[in-house]
């Protein structure tokens, strides 16, 4: 009898700890970071708005975690909480809007697939101007016969004869977008993208390069040639 109501006692203590544990209070965390018309002009009285967007099969949960607006030197900064952050296996994703001072109730997406729950610097520019720099390793290995097939932009097909000089960008790209993270997809001889993403598992004469962008800056993309056939 008594053993009875010693684990009975324990299992409504258990239920008791994950009730606080769903009922426990969030966490607080930080965005900042800086909205651009330019590289170099910053833009005053921005408004931010902030969300949390979960989908699910049927449904699509949204919850708005904070406003803000930036100052002269287009700085913004915020701390927020998620009500949900504790009570969804679903963490979600951050999405940052922004509306204009002459309409401010009229909000267009700027940034999303943020993950949230941490402290984030999120920087912004309406028309920003960046370059990529082609390069090889092991770019003499193509001859004047080989020609390596690379991927510039969804669906943008490039191509250049070998055979080619390590020492000096190939091409280049100049990009007016903010988007952050990039993949080149190249191969020897084959100008089907599509084939070339179905074979870039393979080493040799298929390969991916996924390079981080630098708004306002540049970036060298090197794909490495070294062990081509």
């Amino acid at each position: 009898m008594k053993t009875f109501i010693y684990l009975l006692g324990l299992s409504f203590l258990l239920i008791g700890c994950k009730k606080d544990e769903n009922e426990r209070e969030p966490n607080t965390y930080t965005i900042e970071g800086r909205y651009l018309q330019d590289c170099n002009t910053p833009w005053e009285n921005i408004n931010l708005r902030f969300r949390i967007i979960r989908l699910y099969t049927f449904s699509v949960e949204v919850n708005v975690v904070g406003y803000t607006s930036t100052d002269e030197n287009g700085y913004y900064r915020i701390e927020y909480q998620d009500p949900r952050e504790f009570k969804r296996a679903d963490p979600g994703e951050l999405q940052i809007d922004f509306s204009y001072p002459t309409n401010p109730d009229q909000y267009y997406g700027v940034v999303e697939d943020l993950v949230p729950h941490k402290n984030l610097t999120v920087d912004y520019v309406t028309q920003p101007n960046d370059t990529a720099f082609f390069r090889t390793i092991g770019g003499g290995n193509l001859t004047s016969s080989d020609t390596l097939y690379f991927e510039h932009e969804t669906q943008r097909l490039q191509y250049v004869v070998g055979p080619l000089d390590d020492n000096s960008p190939f091409d280049t790209i100049v990009y007016k977008s903010n988007f952050g993270r990039k993949t080149i997809t190249w191969s020897i001889g084959i100008n089907n993208v599509n084939t070339m993403r179905e074979r870039n598992k393979n080493y040799g004469n298929y390969g991916s390069t996924v390079y981080q962008r630098n708004i306002c800056s540049s970036v060298e993309i090197l794909i490495d040639l070294s062990n081509a056939k």
